[in-house]
């Protein structure tokens, strides 16, 4: 690791660099002395050695090769991502809404149930499989106060004919004071004698601390797994439709771009 001075020291020089100083005028000769200073602050694992085996020169004729062909992709929309601009960054409210929608099997993507469908397959635990194929009404819900309690607000609520079904979102947050528990005791009463389960949805898959007694009913996910599975529900979806129309594709690659985006989390 780098401590505060080594650190500080290098920014210095990269500083007096982009000045100029003592530094022959070159992007060679920048890049050269960019991994001289860098390698002894590296962790041995990951420094690079010898120094010397860098060829500045070839680099910097690789660098300006690409130079032009990155500058036209940019200019062409490769890498544009609707949800980048909307800024919903790692909001845990508006990417459980995001996710909500397309869980909803009323949502205007037009998979349908395939999303959830896929979600309760990526977890045969659930057992709710069944429930939810013989399910007519099924509703879902962001930001839900199912007691009326708003300390019990829920990220994502589904309630459906047969089954009752949570979904506990977490980016950058920890879990609020027996949260987990307070919503294990919430669905026991909501969903009466229908099957339930809760998902405790986070960056890595992490096992929930305030379960209480509670834990055999919630399933820790990773926001990859969830990205994995509906990616297999969109590809079927896509199989399925011969003639899309503009709308459709443009649907389609903006869940597209959403799955891309959450698996950086």
């Amino acid at each position: 690791m780098l401590n505060t001075q080594e650190l500080t020291q290098f920014l210095e020089s990269q500083k007096a660099l982009q000045l100029g100083k003592p530094v022959a005028d070159t992007m060679a000769a920048k890049l050269l002395l960019f991994f001289q200073q860098i390698a002894p602050l590296l962790p041995k694992s990951q420094s690079i050695s010898p120094v010397t085996q860098v060829n500045p020169t070839q680099l910097q004729d690789w660098l300006e090769h690409i130079k032009q062909p990155l500058i036209r992709a940019k200019q062409g929309g490769l890498g544009f991502n609707p949800w980048i601009i909307a800024n919903i960054k790692r909001d845990e409210v508006r990417n459980s809404a995001v996710l909500a929608w397309l869980l909803n099997p009323n949502g205007n993507h037009g998979l349908g149930k395939l999303a959830l469908c896929a979600l309760v397959r990526g977890i045969p635990e659930l057992g709710l499989s069944e429930a939810l194929n013989t399910s007519s009404r099924c509703s879902v819900r962001t930001e839900s106060n199912p007691d009326g309690d708003r300390s019990n607000r829920v990220d994502i609520e589904i309630d459906a004919d047969h089954f009752y079904l949570l979904i506990e979102v977490k980016i950058d947050a920890a879990e609020g004071i027996d949260q987990l528990s307070r919503y294990g005791a919430l669905c026991e009463q909501r969903a009466a004698s229908r099957p339930w389960a809760i998902l405790f949805l986070t960056t890595k898959r992490s096992m929930p601390k305030t379960a209480g007694n509670y834990a055999h009913k919630i399933h820790s996910v990773s926001w990859l797994q969830v990205a994995q599975w509906l990616s297999s529900a969109l590809k079927q979806h896509t199989a399925q439709r011969t003639n899309p129309d503009k709308q459709e594709i443009l649907t389609r690659e903006s869940i597209n771009c959403f799955l891309s985006y959450i698996r950086t989390f």
